[in-house]
């Protein structure tokens, strides 16, 4: 049963994982271009 946990954790949080890291580079992006857009004008 110990050795299911784990799998389970990975398969659970690995989506999250992925939402997260696509959210940040979202964030990022937008903030990169809001600061591009700031700088520019």
């Amino acid at each position: 049963m110990a050795s299911e946990k784990p799998l389970a954790a990975v398969t659970c949080t690995a989506p999250v994982n992925i939402a997260v890291i696509k959210y940040l580079e979202m964030g990022f992006h937008g903030v990169s271009q809001a600061g591009l857009k700031l700088l520019t004008s």
